[in-house]
């Protein structure tokens, strides 16, 4: 029995030094887990530095790429800054170019003014007015052609023929003077009495035209509000003319004034196809008109 109970406290006691020794290697253990804990979190560590230095290593190609793109772009804003420049440059030089050409042009003009440049003006005018008077000759003599075509006459080529015209111009003037004579007797004759015969009509050439056909049925028919300063005096309220109602032709039963105001209407002198209406005349000429 003795030995029994010395077995058994012998075993009591392995299993007391079996508990103290797992008691002591648990203890052990706990003051190793922080130990294992710093090992993993440094391992951790390690691994995020190591991707760290990897990231870093990688932004150096990133930097230079994104650089090199910067200094792309600022090339080009430089180079078109470089043509903008240019350009400007080019029109200053275009600009000096014509201030120092027109400098020589007004040199040039002052050295021809100093030594007798001023003339070839004078003498431009002279010529521009002598070809005015030329032109105003050439106009008359066509007139003239046409007038003397009119009334069946030849050309005037010379003084001999001219004057020969002249006389045949007076001679049917005379004729002419007599026949409307001889008629007013008739009318006053046949107890016919006319008092006055006023004709009032649009300031163009067909206006002229009719007024002209009248005075081959009553020679003392007398226009009115149809003269140069009526037509001044209208100028706001001037129409045109319509091509197909132009006379073109020349009337010989016209005055003076009448023959001048006809030829500039029919040549365009105040514009082209100048036409005054005779219902545009304000009402005050015509009052006036009424009142002469």
């Amino acid at each position: 029995m003795e030995a029994r109970i010395d077995a058994l406290i012998a075993h009591f006691d392995d299993l007391h030094r079996a508990h103290q020794a797992v008691l002591k290697t648990k203890a052990q253990i706990e003051r190793l887990m922080p130990l294992v804990a710093d090992c993993e979190r440094h391992a951790e560590l390690v691994r995020d530095l190591d991707h760290l230095r990897g990231c870093r290593q990688a932004l150096r190609p990133w930097f230079a790429e994104s650089k090199g793109n910067l200094l792309d772009r600022r090339l080009v804003m430089w180079q078109a800054e470089l043509a903008r420049l240019d350009n400007r440059l080019e029109r200053v030089r275009v600009r000096e170019q014509q201030k120092q050409q027109r400098l020589q042009r007004d040199e040039l003009a002052r050295a021809m003014y100093d030594n007798g440049g001023h003339r070839v003006g004078a003498i431009k005018a002279e010529m521009a007015r002598l070809d005015a008077q030329h032109q105003e000759k050439a106009g008359r003599a066509r007139q003239y052609g046409e007038v003397a075509a009119a009334l069946g006459l030849v050309g005037a080529t010379d003084n001999d023929s001219f004057d020969a015209n002249r006389r045949a111009i007076e001679t049917g003037h005379a004729a002419s003077l007599a026949a409307r004579d001889a008629g007013s007797n008739r009318l006053t004759e046949a107890g016919v009495t006319l008092r006055e015969l006023v004709y009032w009509g649009n300031i163009d050439t067909h206006g002229y035209a009719i007024l002209d056909r009248l005075r081959a049925y009553m020679p003392h028919a007398r226009s009115v509000m149809m003269d140069a300063e009526h037509l001044q005096a209208h100028r706001a309220l001037w129409g045109s003319e319509p091509a197909d109602k132009r006379h073109g032709g020349a009337l010989l039963r016209l005055d003076a004034a009448e023959r001048d105001l006809f030829d500039e209407l029919r040549d365009d002198v105040h514009g082209q196809h100048v036409r005054m209406e005779q219902e545009r005349i304000g009402f005050g000429w015509i009052k006036n008109a009424r009142g002469a």
